[in-house]
């Protein structure tokens, strides 16, 4: 009895010694488990203006003028990656994934080229050319995206 329990202790005094230079085989041979946990909360608030507007001509007497705006152009581009995660492991054991996001946008363009006014008590002749007015907007979210690849590297 007394060489069984010699022989226990001794593997087990090995084991102890031994088994941290193994950690990493240790968990590859019997499966470990993966935990990712993501939580994320975005706000965009994104304001554009382009205003060639607004301009007048005015007084008591008016003979004549001329307003030429350009062309007024606003473009609002919003790009949210959230929550990403590249896993290039094996995972042999139980893999556990909690993606959690909020993801609020709030985007105003706004082009402007009118507003624009020849005015007077006598007003004789006087002219509005305005450039054209364009807005855009575009709005892009990837939430919560895992990949999983191959084997992890050394």
């Amino acid at each position: 009895m007394k060489k069984v329990a010699s022989l226990v202790g001794a593997g087990a005094l090995l084991f102890g010694m031994v088994g941290s230079a193994f950690a990493l085989d240790f968990h590859h041979f019997f499966g470990s488990d993966t935990r990712v946990r993501n939580y994320a909360r975005v706000t965009n608030d994104v304001d554009v203006d382009a205003d060639s507007g607004d301009n007048e001509i005015g007084g008591k007497f008016v003979f004549g003028g001329r307003i030429r705006t350009g062309e007024a152009t606003a473009v609002g581009d919003v790009f949210n990656d959230v929550n990403y995660t590249e896993l290039g492991c094996g995972c042999d054991g139980d893999l556990s994934i909690r993606n959690r996001a909020r993801v609020r946008n709030e985007v105003d363009v706004d082009a402007d080229s009118g507003d624009n006014e020849v005015h007077g008590m006598f007003v004789h002749g006087g002219s509005i050319h305005t450039g054209g007015a364009m807005a855009g907007s575009l709005v892009t979210n990837l939430v919560n995206t895992t990949i999983m690849g191959g084997e992890a590297e050394e």
